[in-house]
């Protein structure tokens, strides 16, 4: 039973920094859209 916790929490971890990574990237890009249409 333990095992399976951690193991569950080792995949929430990972979706976390997925979703941190898609957010990030998000941005980016919204700010290179922004600075085009200021340029």
């Amino acid at each position: 039973m333990p095992l399976k916790q951690h193991h569950n929490t080792e995949l929430l971890k990972d979706r976390r920094t997925t979703n941190d990574k898609i957010v990030k990237i998000n941005l980016f890009r919204f700010i290179s859209r922004e600075n085009q249409i200021r340029l």
